[in-house]
């Protein structure tokens, strides 16, 4: 077990103000992949993780991060927040007055509160040999968290719809996250097993003692694996994916958001059809296909005893390292070529399309200006400008804005002032959200849900990683959820939007084509 630590080295960590520190048991990982660990985690845990990265199929990120058996979960919906723990020093934390069921504590409320308290509890290093997450919270923001961020923003709810059977409306939380003391990394450069858990440095011999006990426990789970019983059903579809608007009616609605342009209420809008289908077993088989069909910076696998989701995003929301924030704006789009010379076309074109470099700059400029509410003054920077990146089905453009968070933000001042990305929403933003609200008909339709919302982790260390919710699909009882939008300006062409948005929803409608289809 690494790092060794002694009481004096604890005593000086904790001057620091740190709280705990990770250790780690390393392992060669030539017995298992990270599938196969997650088949076994999931097993012994409802709650579990994986999260991935790949650029191309060249191209892998160099660790797959896992974890199950969260240590505590916060879930929030329209401002009651409900706290599952049955640590007594993490209850404490809930407020007056609260109502306690169980391990659950329901109070009211903005969340980011009871997460920085969490977050506030366990404070470590970010140590040299250590991969970039050795623990935090994990989970996703939904679209609709943005009531939290702009008062103005919090819609009324829903209404259901004439017929349960044939639409269901969106019931995803506020936000969901979890959080996670241990954590199963695997190094693919070094080819290494890292089982990770934090001590606490305040109690660091009886914290040692039951580390060293935890990730023996975690080796013997991984060990097991090939012999862990099924822990996913077969995925099934079980009727078609149904689209809400038809081509006919997102046309009308790409009409209207170009009045609102005209009349200078915004630049521009980004507007997204909802897809439902019914279904049964597990997403993990989608997932499977994902992460080799469309390789992407941000794959992602997440389950709890209600929900699974899975996707591979390519966009990053914000990232923050060591007190510098990132965001790679993408937009402009088309799909890829059939050979190597459409594709080089199809490049040119949208490099050189007036409309996609519009839509492009605003959405640029608008991530500059979210950036500069949380950065140092002077700090923020486009490092980067109108690169093209590439996905199985699809090509961007895409630039990198990078800043210094500002001493009195944190990592979530950094998300509260981005969330909603503006390639989701628009600009103006929050007036973009309000024509959003209205034309994506969500009173009847449902909210947005997960889509356009964030999926990622909080760190120990202060660090933040986490990526815009699109490319993504996910299961709560027999009901799968599939969303893909269009950047509209005014010069949009409603047939063009209309492709855009299938092109955008292609790896994901051929994932559960194929998982449904079944595979070894």
């Amino acid at each position: 077990m690494f790092p060794s630590l002694d009481l004096t080295q604890a005593q000086n960590l904790a001057k620091q103000g740190y709280t705990h520190i990770p250790v780690a048991k390393e392992l060669y990982a030539d017995f298992i992949t990270p599938i196969l660990a997650l088949r076994a985690l999931k097993a012994h845990s409802k709650e579990a993780f994986l999260l991935e990265s790949m650029q191309d199929p060249n191209n892998r990120g160099r660790y797959s991060f896992l974890g199950f058996e969260p240590s505590a979960q916060v879930r929030a919906s329209r401002g009651e927040i409900t706290l599952t723990t049955k640590d007594p020093s993490l209850r404490a934390l809930a407020p007056s007055p609260s109502v306690q069921d169980g391990d659950s504590i329901t109070f009211s409320g903005d969340p980011k509160a009871i997460l920085r308290a969490i977050l506030a509890r366990y404070k470590s290093p970010k140590l040299r040999d250590m991969p970039p997450f050795t623990g935090g919270l994990v989970g996703y923001f939904a679209y609709e968290s943005i009531r939290y961020m702009e008062s103005s923003l919090d819609f009324p709810a829903p209404q259901s719809p004439e017929s349960s059977d044939d639409w269901e409306l969106d019931s995803s939380d506020d936000l969901h996250l979890m959080l996670f003391l241990h954590t199963i990394v695997f190094d693919h450069l070094r080819q290494k097993l890292l089982l990770i858990t934090n001590i606490n440095l305040a109690e660091l011999e009886s914290s040692l003692t039951q580390a060293k006990h935890k990730l023996e426990s975690i080796a013997h789970i991984l060990y097991q694996a090939n012999n862990a019983s099924k822990a996913f059903a077969p995925f099934k579809l079980e009727s078609p994916l149904k689209r809400y608007f038809s081509q006919e009616q997102f046309s009308h609605k790409i009409h209207a958001a170009k009045h609102y342009i005209k009349q200078g209420d915004i630049f521009q809008v980004v507007l997204s059809n909802p897809m439902q289908a019914q279904a049964s077993g597990s997403l993990f088989d989608v997932y499977r296909v994902l992460r080799t069909s469309n390789p992407s910076p941000y794959m992602f696998y997440l389950s709890s005893s209600e929900l699974e989701i899975t996707g591979a995003s390519p966009e990053t929301l914000v990232r923050l390292d060591s007190g510098t924030l990132y965001t790679y704006p993408l937009a402009g789009s088309r799909p890829r070529g059939a050979d190597e010379q459409e594709d080089a076309h199809l490049e040119q074109e949208l490099l050189n399309d007036e409309k996609e470099l519009s839509e492009h700059n605003m959405l640029v400029d608008l991530s500059r200006n979210d950036m500069g509410r949380v950065a140092q003054i002077g700090s923020v920077e486009v490092a980067q400008y109108k690169q093209i990146v590439k996905y199985s089905h699809i090509m961007h453009l895409s630039s990198t804005i990078r800043a210094r968070l500002d001493s009195n933000q944190d990592a979530l001042s950094a998300l509260e002032a981005i969330l909603p990305a503006g390639t989701l929403s628009g600009a103006p933003k929050i007036r973009a959200c309000e024509i959003i609200y209205e034309l994506e008909e969500i009173a009847k339709a449902g909210n947005r849900g997960i889509y356009g919302g964030a999926i990622g982790y909080l760190d120990f260390s202060g660090n933040m990683d986490t990526c815009i919710a699109i490319r993504l699909v996910y299961k709560r009882g027999n009901r799968i959820f599939v969303r893909s939008g269009a950047g509209i300006v005014y010069e949009s062409n409603e047939n063009a939007e209309w492709q855009e948005l299938q092109n955008k929803a292609q790896a994901i409608i051929q994932a559960l084509e194929l998982a449904n289809a079944g595979l070894n």
